[in-house]
């Protein structure tokens, strides 16, 4: 979930004030400064201007983020990077990188090197990335559904916020940082 849809439609989380923030995002070719979210849906910061994000090929060596959905930047054999789409399920993947390498809903399992289905809560697991929209929890290696604001919680990972406050050990919500 991005920081926008957190806050709510059409507000975005100015972590220097701790509030949301009404955000007008520009359109193709509208000037900005690549510190918020300040581009239209589709549209990246490049070079101080809102451009369309890149297909699969494009180069974005210079922006991560530049990439359409459905693709990611990778670093290609010369040293540059470029988009290139998700691998489907059962298609081949890398499980040594850091990131997401197989489309939503998959993982790339580490013993074949293909992407599979996302588990379900209760499904057995040695990582988070293998549990649909739940972490796993690692004294039962088995998928849980993540925690909702004010329950107790030892971990970031465990709350569907991402937010898990390290003093009263309660995910917390988004909005508690960002109030509209």
């Amino acid at each position: 979930m991005s920081v926008m849809q957190q806050c709510g439609p059409g507000l975005w989380c100015d972590e220097l004030k701790n509030s949301c923030v009404r955000q007008s995002p520009g359109a193709a070719g509208a000037p900005c400064d690549g510190a918020s979210p300040e581009c239209d849906v589709g549209l990246y910061c490049d070079a101080g201007v809102c451009r369309e994000k890149l297909a699969a090929g494009g180069d974005c060596t210079d922006t991560l983020s530049a990439c359409a959905r459905g693709t990611t930047c990778l670093v290609a054999t010369n040293s540059s990077l470029w988009c290139v789409p998700y691998a489907g399920l059962g298609e081949a993947c890398d499980p040594r990188w850091s990131w997401p390498w197989c489309a939503r809903g998959t993982y790339c399992d580490g013993t074949t090197a293909r992407c599979e289905a996302d588990k379900l809560p209760g499904g057995s697991c040695a990582d988070s990335d293998e549990c649909l929209k739940g972490y796993c929890d690692y004294a039962t290696a088995r998928c849980v559904a993540l925690k909702a604001a004010g329950t107790p919680c030892t971990a970031h990972r465990e709350c569907a916020s991402g937010l898990c406050d390290s003093a009263s050990l309660v995910c917390n919500d988004w909005l508690t940082f960002c109030a509209p």
